[in-house]
């Protein structure tokens, strides 16, 4: 007699085959969790950026929890960095710089922007739920963005 885990096998790997890259885990596996647990086995140091006038915004957010390593630009270093690397140029390569802004006025659209010494990549991100999501909102596409960061290295 085929017991349930035999049932369900085949399914969830046809499952896990067609959504590879957004499985990050299984049961009880969070993805803040997986995500943390990679970050301190590969050794990575992590670092928040943002301009100073977002500051009110960016000190509620549970990332600062998470990664509590961060530095308050001015508005003109913050875009300078970004688009150049001035502040990021760093040969370590387990070194990842976490950029986060809010559009000023309108704090339901934010960029995040990872930037490694071999790899920059940027999302825009507009958020129309309840106030109350918005912080695990931010850390969810963070930490989704750093895993793939991390998995395409």
């Amino acid at each position: 007699m085929p017991t349930a885990k035999s049932m369900i096998q085949p399914i969830e790997n046809e499952i896990v085959n067609i959504l590879n890259d957004y499985v990050y885990g299984y049961d009880e596996d969070s993805l803040r969790n997986i995500v943390l647990d990679l970050i301190f086995k590969k050794g990575y140091d992590i670092t928040i950026y943002y301009p100073s006038e977002i500051e009110v915004r960016v000190i509620d957010l549970d990332l600062l929890i998470l990664f509590p390593k961060t530095k308050k630009l001015g508005r003109d270093e913050y875009k300078k960095c970004i688009s150049d690397g001035s502040l990021y140029n760093n040969n370590n390569e387990y070194s990842i710089g976490i950029f986060l802004d809010f559009k000023l006025h309108d704090y339901k659209r934010f960029m995040l922007t990872i930037i490694t010494n071999q790899h920059k990549e940027s999302k825009e991100f507009f958020f129309g739920g309840h106030e109350s999501l918005f912080n695990e909102r931010i850390e969810n596409y963070t930490l989704n963005m750093i895993l793939n960061t991390i998995k395409n290295r």
